[in-house]
């Protein structure tokens, strides 16, 4: 703004020092007239174009200080749909590995019942005179059990790093741009 306040004390004495030649020279030559309207004209051209040059640069300014922020709000967005993203999928991830603990626990029960049922079934037979079948089921019944409860404690004791449910590769679509 104090580009075009100059521009206008300039534009403003020159206009005043041409009118002060045309009054100091008489008012009676015409030529001189219109030589001076012809100078004065030239002045207001020039002015204007600097005026035009300085409204480009204050634009030009302001268009960059404007797309400045505009670029800075774009990264905000992005980093907070990054961090939304991240929250989603770590939500998703305790979800679906909630759920598997809950579906292994209870095939857990579901394989111990069958194995107790074995058991209490030969125990039955043994009693109701069927000893070489009814200890044939009683040890392998209790020999699987004890290979299912050996391998759930190894998994509670000593948990695999590499195991496929620890940790899900998840798929976002997300396209890989090229810098």
């Amino acid at each position: 703004m104090l580009n075009f306040f100059v521009g206008i004390i300039v534009l403003q004495v020159g206009t005043a020092g041409l009118c002060y030649v045309f009054v100091e020279w008489g008012f009676t030559d015409i030529r001189l007239l219109l030589a001076l309207s012809f100078l004065d004209m030239l002045f207001v051209g020039l002015i204007v174009l600097w005026f035009s040059s300085v409204a480009r640069q204050c634009n030009f300014a302001e268009m960059e200080s404007i797309r400045e922020t505009h670029a800075k709000e774009r990264e905000k967005l992005r980093v907070d749909a990054e961090r939304q993203k991240n929250r989603f999928a770590d939500k998703k991830h305790k979800e679906v590995l909630r759920a598997t603990k809950t579906a292994f626990a209870v095939a857990n029960i579901k394989v111990g019942s069958a194995f107790a049922g074995m058991l209490v079934l030969g125990g039955i037979m043994i009693y109701s005179q069927l000893v070489t079948f009814g200890l044939l089921m009683l040890t392998a019944s209790a020999g699987g059990l004890a290979g299912y409860m050996a391998r759930v404690k190894q998994d509670v004791l000593f948990p695999r790093k590499n195991h496929a449910l620890q940790r899900l590769p998840i798929d976002y679509g997300e396209k890989k741009q090229n810098k």
